[in-house]
């Protein structure tokens, strides 16, 4: 079970290059034979993968060096896996497997360092990391995004009023509590230095009854704040869409303190859409199902939104 689970961390093509390299090295310690060098062994298995500078093809050449070991082939090296052994035995190092209960000679620790580095990176963050990191910085912040938080509705109220009755309903500016915040940050294992990082400490919604509304809005979004990007967000199927998240800078006029916000423009049944796809995201439902659900809800209320438009259209 170990060893699959090992070799399947490697054939994932979605996992970060470090972390199947980590699982190459466990994989590799399995097929050792007793006295075997371990260092000797993972030369005569690299291809190179190891110093090419492209992860596609690094990616490709770890595959066909996990095929090479499980084939019991190697990309032998003579001379290089002559220096190793001997090296090996100069420094009489030793490399335990743990659960095999094997010791193999090694030569080099910068290969243990770097598994060392690579484990350490990639380590679960959790909420106690979080909450020791940022939980200072958190209550620091926070009237600075209350102050931000009144100050940008009342700008979004006053630059939208000549839209107003074509909104679904008011427009939505919340600051991201701290639960919701450490939630966020664990959910993406955060390595941030800084909370202000975050791009949504500060979020705004504007929902529109009329895709072609979304437009207007995004003009005013644009000569209101400072943009730093816009993006489709993925839960939003149709390319064709004016949906956006758009991410702005805001600053604290007292302060001078700056925050990135997001300011999400949507209509209606892209708001239900939105709704469905959070909850959804905390559910225990297969990740397949999910994407075939939203994909399917998704051209649903593309529909919706065409009937709508036809319905006002010639106002």
């Amino acid at each position: 079970m170990a060893y699959n689970q090992s070799r399947n961390a490697v054939l994932n093509k979605e996992e970060r290059l470090g972390v199947r390299y980590l699982r190459f090295l466990r994989c590799v310690t399995y097929h050792l034979k007793p006295g075997e060098c371990f260092q000797a062994k993972l030369h005569s298995l690299d291809s190179g993968f190891k110093t090419e500078p492209n992860p596609e093809i690094a990616s490709k050449k770890l595959l066909s060096a996990l095929e090479v070991l499980e084939s019991g082939r190697s990309f032998f090296n003579p001379a290089k896996v002559g220096q190793n052994v001997q090296l090996a035995n100069n420094h009489s190092l030793v490399f335990g497997s743990g659960q095999y209960d094997r010791l193999y000679k090694i030569f080099d620790w910068h290969i243990l360092l770097k598994v060392q580095k690579i484990e350490e990176k990639n380590r679960p963050v959790t909420k106690k990391d979080i909450k020791n990191k940022f939980g200072k910085e958190y209550s620091e912040i926070s009237p600075v995004l209350n102050s931000l938080q009144l100050t940008t509705s009342d700008l979004i109220n006053k630059k939208l009023h000549f839209i107003r009755n074509e909104l679904a309903f008011e427009p939505q500016v919340r600051v991201k509590s701290w639960d919701s915040t450490v939630d966020k940050l664990v959910r993406l294992n955060s390595r941030f230095e800084k909370l202000t990082e975050l791009q949504d400490l500060l979020g705004v919604r504007v929902v529109t009854i009329l895709e072609s509304d979304l437009l207007e809005v995004e003009k005013v979004i644009g000569k209101s704040f400072s943009v730093v990007k816009k993006y489709r967000p993925e839960y939003i199927a149709n390319k064709a869409s004016n949906a956006k998240h758009i991410i702005i800078k805001l600053k604290n006029s007292e302060t001078k303190d700056q925050v990135i916000a997001e300011v999400q423009i949507m209509t209606l049944s892209q708001f239900l859409l939105n709704r469905v796809s959070h909850k959804l995201h905390y559910k225990n439902v297969a990740k397949k199902k999910k994407k075939v659900g939203l994909n399917r809800l998704s051209a649903l209320l593309d529909v919706v939104d065409s009937e709508i438009e036809r319905c006002f259209d010639g106002r």
